[in-house]
C-alpha cells in the first residue's frame, strides 16, 4: 500500500537568508534569499514598511540630498537641516533649512564631498563638510560661520565636552600639524578654540585615511565606565582614552579590519560598534572584534547570480538605526554613488534581510528630536524629495512594494531521496485582498529548472458577527453583537504535483502582509536509476 503524504513545514524565518551556504544545508529557520522582508515577532515574515514623502522639494533635484541633521537647542526649538552635495565635483556642497517651501539657503562650502559630518556642540550645529574645507557652524542666532582657529575635517565628534575632528587635510604638512591621519581637539567646550597642544598624528603616513569617528562606553567589575572614542583607518582601530594631556593616550585594537565607509559605523547599546570592513560588516565590542555578516558575502563581493557593492564607490556607504524594531542598516552602492542595496540587521534576531527601494539613496539618518519617537529619514540622490522610513507606511509613495523569497531545498528524507510532492499550503496574515503571489517550484534535479509557475488571488475575508462583543467602536457605544471585520490567517493552496528529490519555492508578490509559513505535502518514494545515463 502507497505511503500517504507527509507534511514538510517551515513556520520560521527567524534567521533571516543565507546566501552563502549551499540551499540543502540551510537552517530550518533560514531562506537563501529574502528581500523587502523584515524579520516579524512571531518568526514569519513581514513586507518591509514603505515610503512617505515629508517635505517640499529641494530647490535642485539634480544635487543629491546627502545629510539630514534636526538641531535642537535647550530651549526646546529645532532648526531642520539639509545638506545638498554639488551636481559633480565641480560644484561645493550647501547648507539649507528644509521647514520652509521653498528650502532656504543658509550658506555654501569651498568643497564637495558626499558624506559630509553634522554634530550638535553646545547648542550649534557644527559641520565637517571634507578635509579640504574649514570646519564651519551653524545656528539661528550666530548664522553659518567658520569656527575661528579650526581646522579643516572630514569627521567629528563630540566627545568629553571636547570637539574633536579627525582626517584634517589630504595630505600631511608638520608645520600646521594636519594631515589624514591627524587628530586634534578643542579646548573644553569651545568650538573656537584649538590648541596646538591637543594634536597627535596616529600612524603617520601609513599608506591609510582617518575613515570615521565612533564613541561607546567600556566597563569592567569594580571600575567605573570609561567613555572611549574610537578612530577609524582603513585597516585599523585606534582606541583614544581621555582628552589631550597627562592622561590621553591611543592604542591599536586588536584587529586588522577598520572601516571602508566612514558613515557605515554605528554604535549599537549593548553590542559595540558595526561598521563596513574590507571582508564585510565587523562588530567590535571593546576587546573583540568579529564578522557578523557571513551570511551576506555574496552580496558584498559578488558571487555566482549574485552582483557584489562597487568597492570603488563603497566609501559613500550610509548606515543609521531603526528604534521599532532594533536594526541597524546599511545602504550601499552597486554601480556608482547611488545607494540601492540596503542591508538590514536584526539587533534581536542577530539575522540578515535585504531591501531596495524605486528611488536612488543619497543618505539615511537617525533623527533624535526630543518629546518624539525617533525616526529615520532618506535623502534622494536626484529626485529632491526626505522621505521617511519604517513609519507604517503602506507603499512607497504610492508604489507598492515588491517583495520576494526564495526558501532553502526541502526534501522528504535527506536530499539523496525521491519525493513526489503534491501541493504547498502557504499561511499568509494581512495582505488585502484581490493580492496576487506568485509560487515559483524549482525541482532538482530536473530539467528545465523551473518546473511550474502558479498565482494565486488572496479571497475577500468576510465580516463576521461575534456572538459576544461590541464591534470595533469603544465600550458602550455600539450594539451587542455589531459586526466586526475578521482579522485571521488564511491559506493559499499551490499544486505541484512533480516527483524529484529536493524542491526550493520561490515566492513573490505586492503590498503589505505577513508569511506566517509554508507547508508541502509529499510522499516518499522508492530510490530508482538515475535518468542520467553517462559514462
Amino acid at each position: 500500500m502507497a505511503e500517504g503524504l507527509k507534511p514538510i513545514i517551515q513556520y520560521d524565518f527567524s534567521k533571516g537568508e543565507n546566501t552563502v551556504t549551499s540551499p540543502f544545508l540551510l537552517r530550518p529557520d533560514q531562506s537563501q534569499q529574502c528581500v523587502n522582508f523584515l524579520l516579524d515577532e512571531h518568526g514569519s515574515l513581514r513586507v518591509r514598511d514603505g515610503t512617505l514623502i515629508q517635505n517640499s522639494q529641494s530647490p535642485n533635484a539634480a544635487r543629491p540630498i546627502v545629510k539630514l541633521f534636526d538641531l535642537v537647542q535647550s530651549s526646546g526649538s529645532v532648526s531642520y537641516l539639509a545638506m545638498l552635495a554639488g551636481v559633480n565635483s565641480m560644484n561645493p556642497n550647501s547648507l539649507y533649512r528644509r521647514d520652509s517651501n521653498p528650502w532656504s539657503l543658509i550658506g555654501s562650502f569651498t568643497s564637495y564631498s558626499l558624506i559630509p559630518d553634522i554634530i550638535n556642540f553646545t547648542g550649534a550645529a557644527v559641520i565637517a563638510n571634507s578635509n579640504s574645507d574649514q570646519l564651519r557652524s551653524y545656528d539661528p542666532s550666530t548664522g553659518f560661520v567658520v569656527l575661528t582657529g579650526a581646522p579643516n575635517g572630514q569627521h567629528v565628534a563630540n566627545h568629553l565636552n571636547y570637539l574633536w575632528a579627525w582626517n584634517t587635510n589630504p595630505t600631511t604638512n608638520t608645520p600646521t600639524l594636519v594631515g589624514p591621519s591627524s587628530l586634534q581637539s578643542s579646548d573644553l567646550n569651545n568650538a573656537h578654540s584649538w590648541p596646538a597642544a591637543n594634536q597627535t598624528y596616529i600612524a603617520r603616513d601609513d599608506g591609510q585615511t582617518g575613515q570615521g569617528l565612533a564613541q561607546y562606553t567600556i566597563a569592567e567589575a569594580g571600575i567605573s565606565p570609561t567613555a572611549t572614542l574610537i578612530a577609524w583607518k582603513d585597516f585599523a582601530g585606534y582606541q583614544v582614552t581621555n582628552p589631550f594631556g597627562t592622561t590621553f593616550s591611543v592604542q591599536r585594537i586588536k584587529s586588522d579590519m577598520g572601516c571602508v565607509a566612514p558613515r557605515s559605523s554605528q554604535f549599537i547599546s549593548g553590542f559595540g560598534i558595526i561598521r563596513l570592513t574590507h571582508r564585510g560588516f565587523a562588530l567590535y565590542d571593546g576587546v573583540n572584534d568579529v564578522l557578523i555578516s557571513e551570511e551576506e558575502r555574496p552580496r558584498i563581493f559578488g558571487r555566482d547570480q549574485y552582483n557584489g557593492l562597487d568597492w570603488a564607490q563603497i566609501g559613500h556607504s550610509m548606515a543609521t538605526q531603526v528604534a521599532n524594531p532594533p536594526l541597524y542598516i546599511c545602504a550601499c552602492p552597486t554601480s556608482g554613488p547611488t545607494l540601492t542595496r540596503v542591508f538590514i540587521y536584526d539587533l534581536v534576531r542577530r539575522a540578515w534581510t535585504i531591501s531596495n527601494y524605486p528611488t536612488n539613496l543619497a543618505t539615511i539618518q537617525l533623527i533624535l528630536d526630543a518629546g518624539q519617537l525617533p525616526s529615520v529619514l532618506s535623502g534622494d540622490w536626484d529626485m529632491g524629495y526626505v522621505r521617511r522610513l519604517f513609519a507604517s507606511d503602506v507603499n512607497d509613495d504610492g508604489t507598492a512594494i515588491q517583495w520576494f523569497l526564495r526558501t532553502r531545498a526541502y526534501s522528504a528524507g535527506t536530499p539523496a531521496e525521491r519525493a513526489y510532492f503534491r501541493r504547498m499550503l502557504l499561511t499568509i496574515y494581512g495582505f488585502g485582498a484581490g493580492t496576487e503571489i506568485t509560487a515559483q517550484f524549482y525541482p532538482s534535479p530536473m530539467v528545465p529548472v523551473q518546473f511550474k509557475s502558479v498565482t494565486k488571488t488572496v479571497p475577500t475575508v468576510n465580516a463576521i458577527s461575534p456572538f459576544l462583543g461590541f464591534g470595533l467602536d469603544p465600550f458602550g457605544t455600539s450594539a451587542f453583537g455589531a459586526t466586526i471585520q475578521a482579522i485571521e490567517d488564511q491559506v493559499l493552496e499551490f499544486p505541484i504535483g512533480v516527483k524529484c528529490n529536493n524542491l526550493q519555492v520561490q515566492l513573490s508578490g505586492t503590498s503589505q502582509g505577513r508569511i506566517r509559513g509554508l507547508e508541502l505535502h509529499a510522499r516518499a518514494m522508492p530510490l530508482t536509476r538515475s535518468t542520467y545515463q553517462g559514462a
